[in-house]
């Protein structure tokens, strides 16, 4: 029994003792951010790149969420710190924490330089009056072509407009240039003529129509007493060829061509529809075995629609 009381007396004792104790809890700073930066403060683009921003902490072990910004999003965006320039000129990136410290990347945005230039058509012949359109590619990809220059070596020849377009003045040959620079340009071969040629006659023999086996249609005629199914272009009368379409049909041609030329016996065909009557006998006979062919011998130049003239010089620009 005494020892239990004298037990109880040494817990009594001691937490008489911690009660006049103060205990000692350390005080933790709480960190504030300083400010932040970006990896790059100024940065050179061109259209189409892209380029990530990093966000630099001070103090380093600090963080915090960051809002991106751009002051002009039709020269440059930016998502997440990925910077992608859209077209030329300056802009400015922000980023800004949640506690208010930002920090900005000023960009500059230039086109795509254009390191060559080539022309769909590098020869090219065409009547007085008439207008071709000769199209430009530059490279590499994603350069523009807003840049581009054209010239004519001789307008009282023919012109050429901003677009590419080219119109006969006059009987001659002159050269049309496409140019980027004094050493970056693409050039194309003219010739003008008066007037429509007569269509070329070659020596050949009566064939089967079969090489035109492939042709679909049947037009009338102006007497609309027979149709023109047997022809490379059936409707070459009444419509206007494009250069991508006939060049397609053309480059599908194979076996026999009476002229020696499938782009003339496409020509041909425009005359011999109007009745032209060949000086080459062989193409007489030819052209006198259709069911369609009427001889005409008043044929005349005017005699040629507008259609039927701008498929004519179409086919001439494509030999």
């Amino acid at each position: 029994m005494k020892k239990y009381i004298s037990l109880l007396l040494i817990v009594l004792m001691c937490m008489t003792a911690m009660a006049g104790c103060e205990v000692f809890v350390p005080r933790i700073e709480e960190l504030e951010l300083e400010e932040i930066t970006l990896s790059e403060e100024e940065i050179s683009m061109t259209v189409g790149e892209t380029q990530k921003l990093v966000v630099e902490f001070e103090p380093s072990d600090m963080s915090e969420k960051i809002h991106w910004t751009t002051n002009d999003k039709e020269v440059a965006t930016v998502s997440g710190g990925i910077v992608t320039a859209i077209s030329e000129g300056s802009a400015t990136i922000i980023a800004e924490s949640e506690s208010g410290a930002s920090a900005f990347c000023v960009v500059t945005v230039s086109e795509i330089q254009v390191l060559g230039v080539s022309l769909n058509k590098t020869q090219v012949t065409l009547k007085v009056g008439s207008t071709v359109q000769v199209v430009p590619t530059v490279t590499p990809a994603g350069a523009s072509d807003d840049s581009l220059q054209w010239s004519s070596s001789d307008t009282s020849v023919a012109t050429v407009s901003d677009n590419g377009y080219i119109t006969g003045v006059k009987d001659g040959q002159v050269q049309i240039t496409c140019s980027y620079s004094d050493s970056i340009f693409a050039t194309c071969e003219v010739t003008v003529k008066s007037g429509l040629d007569n269509p070329e006659d070659a020596p050949g023999f009566v064939p089967s129509p079969s090489y035109n086996s492939g042709t679909t249609g049947g037009y009338e005629n102006v007497a609309g007493s027979a149709y023109y199914s047997d022809c490379i272009f059936p409707s070459s009368h009444m419509t206007k060829l494009t250069y991508d379409g006939a060049k397609a049909r053309l480059d599908s041609m194979t076996g026999y061509s009476p002229s020696g030329s499938f782009v003339q016996d496409a020509i041909n065909e425009i005359y011999a529809k109007q009745g032209y009557i060949f000086n080459d006998e062989t193409l007489n006979l030819y052209y006198q075995s259709k069911a369609w062919y009427v001889a005409d011998s008043s044929f005349a130049y005017s005699d040629f629609s507008e259609t039927e003239i701008y498929n004519i010089t179409l086919l001439e620009g494509m030999e």
